[in-house]
């Protein structure tokens, strides 16, 4: 094939007095054929489309090389770039290339900025405020919600209330089938972005905050009975002596780790986190927790020990009753037999990983209690959430005050411990109205 040069004017590049010219792309054969030994990735798209996105490339080098970036900055590690005569300020080098390249194919409008714009400043912040889990979701919920939707390229200061009310449409569109409290969490991600760009002088006020949509726009709940969220007297029996059973057939601690939870109430994370030390007689010292741990792009990492509970209420004493004392007995003498180191500094629960003991996370005892559920024929396979909230509602029936329940649940509000409590149909209500007629 002959060698001759491809030639290309560079597309979408405004054409504007304010903004410098830029030439047009040439690309020979040769540059093609490096290119894609360079990126093999290509290897396999027709020429045209490889010398289109050569052509991208080489005309964003173009306009790159005509707005010098100065930067990190020494007190905010910020880079800038001076664009139509105002000076553009970004955390991230790349985000400012996008900036630059962005004016020079769009005009003014392409420096405003954008929720689509903001967000890789937001996730940073994100990672900061909320914890693992709650920053993967919103970050899935920009991906999937937010991103695909016209508002995320809506200038901020030009984003109206009717602007929310077509994102929620957009919303409905993407998941037909979603349920209220599911698009609660989609307006609380948006939210966020947005009062971000408030604190920040990105725009006045947050136009999305007050948006009031119909409960019939989403599909209705499926409501579980209180009793199916909660084990009866007669399954927790039968767990406990699957559990109990299963830890003498395999010479293994970690089935009377679910024991455990029936008789301290407390979270599967705060089980997993539970040292020697934090044993004393009759007392056990809640006060740190096994917590998911994901990357700053909200990459699960697995989990890790934090010195530290939910909240203030969550570091707390319980009163380890005389089943407890000897479950914890049995896991002491088990550890030892299984070569586990049981120091003050140990894990109480630990597994065996490739030959190695490493701590238990939650995963280690969620599965065993699903398959004990299906062993006991049960209707309902329960979690260790629901061993909390059975836990919960027995002290409240065995009339223990409510503040006391909050404190050994370790809820920061008694709304949340009332929350816990499943109450059950009540043999006295006829009396109760008999009463009522009484004083009348």
């Amino acid at each position: 094939m002959d060698q001759q040069n491809i030639m290309h004017r560079a597309p979408g590049v405004a054409q504007s007095n304010t903004k410098k010219e830029i030439q047009p792309v040439v690309i020979s054969l040769d540059d093609a054929s490096a290119y894609i030994q360079e990126h093999p990735e290509y290897d396999n798209l027709p020429l045209d489309e490889v010398l289109k996105v050569m052509e991208n490339d080489m005309t964003n080098k173009q306009i790159l090389a005509l707005y010098p970036i100065s930067g990190p900055l020494p007190t905010s590690g910020r880079y800038w770039a001076k664009v139509n005569g105002k000076k553009i300020f970004k955390t991230h080098k790349e985000d400012l290339e996008k900036a630059i390249i962005d004016f020079h194919k769009n005009g003014d409008s392409g420096l405003q900025p954008t929720i689509q714009k903001i967000f890789s400043e937001w996730k940073v912040i994100r990672t900061k405020q909320s914890k693992p889990g709650t920053y993967r979701k919103d970050f899935k919920n920009f991906e999937r919600f937010i991103k695909s939707s016209p508002i995320s390229k809506l200038p901020l200061t030009e984003i109206r209330q009717k602007d929310g009310y077509a994102w929620v449409d957009h919303c409905l569109s993407v998941k037909p089938d979603m349920k209220e409290k599911y698009f609660k969490n989609l307006h609380g991600t948006i939210n966020s972005i947005l009062d971000y760009c408030v604190g920040n002088g990105y725009m006045t006020l947050n136009p999305l905050k007050s948006l009031v949509i119909d409960s019939d726009l989403f599909t209705p709940p499926t409501e579980k009975e209180d009793a199916s969220l909660i084990f009866s007297d007669e399954e927790q029996k039968q767990i406990i002596q699957k559990c109990m059973e299963d830890s003498v057939a395999k010479h293994n601690a970690i089935p009377l780790g679910i024991v455990l939870l029936f008789h301290l109430g407390i979270k599967d994370g705060e089980l997993c986190a539970i040292k020697w030390k934090d044993i004393d007689g009759n007392r056990l010292h809640i006060r740190r927790q096994l917590v998911e741990n994901s990357d700053s792009d909200g990459t699960w990492k697995g989990y890790k020990l934090v010195e530290h509970t939910k909240s203030k209420a969550g570091n707390r004493i319980l009163t380890l009753n005389t089943q407890a004392q000897e479950l914890f007995r049995r896991i002491r003498v088990l550890n030892l037999d299984n070569g586990i180191s049981i120091t003050d500094e140990d894990l109480v629960f630990q597994r065996d990983y490739k030959g190695e003991y490493i701590p238990c996370n939650t995963r280690s005892f969620e599965p065993r209690l699903k398959r004990y559920c299906r062993e006991c024929n049960m209707p309902e396979l329960k979690s260790q959430h629901d061993i909390r909230r059975t836990v919960i509602t027995n002290l409240y029936y065995k009339g223990v005050p409510l503040k006391e329940i909050q404190r050994i649940a370790g809820h920061s509000s008694l709304n949340m411990t009332m929350s816990y409590i499943k109450f059950q149909d009540n043999d006295n209500d006829a009396d109760y109205m008999e009463r009522l007629c009484a004083n009348s």
